[in-house]
């Protein structure tokens, strides 16, 4: 609806079809040739409509990692039928940042996005969130539901004179409370909560996880509900939970809107979603907020007695296919029994002319669509039917959306696996967490692919595929990444140096930076000379999870290690394609030429905890021919060639050409890494190789 809607689109894109690049400048981004840092930068993000009523909303935006002086805040606002937005300032520079808009029409879906403008020395320039969606409410149906006859945990929105007082420790983006628990990964030291305008309930559950905080010393002892305390370890982001008393100190950090928890050395009680509840040096991972118990409750807006009443709230779409999507909801404060719950779709948010209606009329509640056309946006929103006596009336949730994927992008399992169809992928074992893909088998993996952002066409007309990354929450760096090459790819775009976290993969495990540091520069997996066939798709290697550090005296340099074995693999692109997997390896390792490199954590991209690589690795596969003009799946082994070559992260390996002593079969390094590369190419031959096939 927005002129800046695109990105609507863009964010949607998922899958599709071919290959890489080469044309490498002799030095890459380093010491000697470092990246333009006079461009302007900022990340904004719009945060949800608040307080909505049949007139009025409050709009909230954010805003972090700023590269010049902001100017100016604000959201550009419309309704659904408006093509054109509205820009609304905010009264102040500062982030977060909020406007209430005002003489809005009842029962009307409206969209806003929050905006910042910035400057640097002479340029200025506007940066634009996400766009959100809303409704407002009925004049005569109230907006908040009348508050349960229980206590609350209430938000703790100022400094304290006294912590003292029980207590639950919450991050609000994911909506969880700390469990007291001391184990850390997605598993579990947390539980979902629901967070409302009056606060979290206090029920059993919530009431179990409360933390009683108590003076002592100065600062304040934290402790559970099974008499255990919480306080920070001696290791690094450690988390203990102890028989004796630990001390933190507490503060409400007024900028941030939440609140510090400082345990020994410094450290700050953060929440990270892969690992939880952590200890960490800084404050870069996911702010938390205290939930005191029986605090000041807002006054709920309570309905005219004998009025119907239900709140509903829309969920987001999963389970989205080329054909098919699961959507669900929830309501909460029905009055009178519920008759039926749903949900209205249609191809408009104007127009939901069809109906769905779940198979049960409690809460949640959730249903399948089927028989949608593939790359297609459709609208849908929640209903709930309650009944009195002969009377119905029936209750909506906000209009949401989704697009399903284009049939071109669909993985193609393959029997027995969740391996997606592409050649050269190593085996995926998909599962899906919100908007992010990980594996199943390892939940600090996570998967992104692209597709070429330039438009770029592959055989059958499709849209040609980038690359794909599998990225280590737990090393902090690109354990693989997986392309095709093809002269296609190679053209006049140059080097364009769009450094940027990827949208695919979760933010806090990413770099938060350009900086280096360990003796490293910005290393490519794929590398920038080896996808310059537009500007557009060019940028998309910039993106962080694409980049490991690499030692940049004598590895990632004019004539390094890697850089030899790089200009060595340009020459193997042929015209049947040749596929490849570069990758990283995290534990002691001893190369082909008899370098030893042990592990060790070094700061870069903004980051204390990166793990740099002992080695790196290329696994090619292709034709022998190179021009047969066959797909693989139709080549016999003895018509194919592939093998492995390992280089140790090394500055020793300067200067060193290409030979036998770092190849190895494909079978050999799967045995090393404990990843099983072309599983989609059954006939590849991975169990042998010869270097004279590869001219060596």
């Amino acid at each position: 609806m927005f002129k800046h809607s695109w990105k609507w689109a863009a964010a949607l894109l998922l899958i599709a079809a071919c290959g890489e690049d080469p044309d490498r400048p002799i030095v890459p981004d380093g010491p000697d040739n470092p990246p333009a840092t006079d461009e302007i930068s900022i990340q904004v993000e719009t945060g949800t409509a608040t307080d909505i009523t049949a007139h009025s909303a409050v709009l909230s935006g954010t805003w972090t990692e700023v590269s010049g002086e902001v100017l100016e805040t604000g959201f550009e606002w419309a309704s659904a039928s408006e093509k054109q937005g509205t820009f609304l300032e905010a009264s102040g520079t500062e982030s977060p940042f909020s406007v209430t808009l005002e003489d809005l029409e009842q029962e009307k879906e409206y969209w806003f996005c929050a905006y910042v403008k910035v400057r640097k020395d002479d340029k200025v320039k506007y940066f634009y969130g996400e766009n959100v969606s809303f409704t407002t409410g009925k004049e005569d149906t109230p907006v908040t539901p009348p508050a349960p006859e229980t206590g609350y945990f209430v938000k703790v929105t100022g400094e304290q004179e006294d912590w003292s007082g029980d207590y639950l420790i919450v991050n609000e983006d994911k909506s969880v409370a700390f469990d007291g628990s001391s184990v850390q990964d997605k598993s579990g030291n947390y539980k979902e909560v629901t967070i409302t305008d009056q606060g979290i309930e206090a029920n059993a559950a919530t009431l179990g996880i409360r933390f009683t905080v108590a003076p002592s010393g100065g600062a304040y002892t934290i402790q559970g509900q099974d008499g255990k305390y919480i306080g920070r370890s001696a290791s690094s982001n450690g988390l203990d939970i102890l028989e004796t008393p630990a001390t933190n100190t507490i503060k409400y950090y007024a900028a941030g809107k939440c609140i510090d928890i400082t345990g020994s050395g410094s450290y700050l009680l953060r929440f990270n979603v892969s690992y939880g509840f952590r200890y960490y040096k800084t404050g870069a991972q996911k702010d938390i907020q205290l939930y005191k118990l029986n605090g000041t409750m807002p006054g709920p807006v309570t309905p005219e007695p004998g009025e119907m009443n239900v709140t509903v709230t829309t969920g987001s779409a999963s389970g989205v296919t080329v054909s098919s999507a699961v959507l669900a909801a929830t309501f909460s404060g029905a009055t009178d029994p519920v008759r039926e719950a749903g949900f209205e779709w249609g191809t408009s948010s104007s127009a939901l002319t069809e109906t769905l209606q779940a198979e049960t009329a409690a809460s949640p509640f959730s249903a399948s669509l089927n028989g949608l056309g593939d790359d297609k946006t459709y609208w849908y929103r929640a209903y709930v039917i309650l009944q009195r006596g002969s009377e119905m009336k029936t209750f909506y949730g906000s209009v949401k959306s989704f697009t399903t994927l284009r049939q071109e992008d669909t993985p193609s399992p393959q029997p027995g696996s969740n391996a997606i169809g592409w050649y050269e992928l190593p085996l995926m074992s998909l599962g899906k967490s919100g908007d992010y893909y990980y594996n199943t088998t390892d939940n600090t993996q996570y998967y992104a692919w692209h597709m070429c952002s330039g438009g770029e066409k592959g055989p059958g007309g499709k849209t040609a595929r980038n690359y794909t990354v599998c990225y280590s929450g737990k090393y902090h760096c690109p354990l693989w990444v997986a392309a095709p090459r093809h002269s296609m790819y190679v053209g006049g775009s140059g080097r364009n140096d769009n450094y940027r976290r990827d949208g695919k993969i979760p933010g806090d495990i990413q770099y938060s930076s350009q900086s280096t540091g360990g003796g490293c520069n910005k290393g490519h997996m794929l590398g920038s000379a080896e996808r310059t066939s537009s500007v557009a798709t060019n940028k998309d290697v910039f993106y962080y999870p694409n980049i490991a550090p690499q030692l940049s005296k004598g590895f990632n340099t004019g004539g390094g290690g890697w850089n030899k074995l790089e200009d060595w693999v340009d020459d193997q692109v042929c015209a049947d394609t040749l596929y490849e997997v570069v990758g990283c390896y995290f534990d002691k390792y001893k190369d082909g030429y008899g370098i030893e490199v042990e592990p060790e954590i070094i700061s870069f991209g903004g980051r204390d905890d990166v793990s740099m690589p002992t080695m790196f690795y290329y696994v090619l596969l292709r034709t022998k021919n190179g021009s047969s003009r066959k797909a693989l799946k139709d080549c016999s082994a003895s018509e194919l060639k592939c093998a492995a070559f390992v280089r140790a992260h090394s500055n020793s390996l300067k200067g060193q050409n290409v030979s036998a002593k770092e190849m190895m079969s494909v079978a050999d390094l799967e045995r090393i890494t404990g990843i099983t590369y072309f599983p989609n190419v059954p006939n590849a031959p991975k169990n042998t190789f010869s270097a004279s096939d590869w001219g060596l």
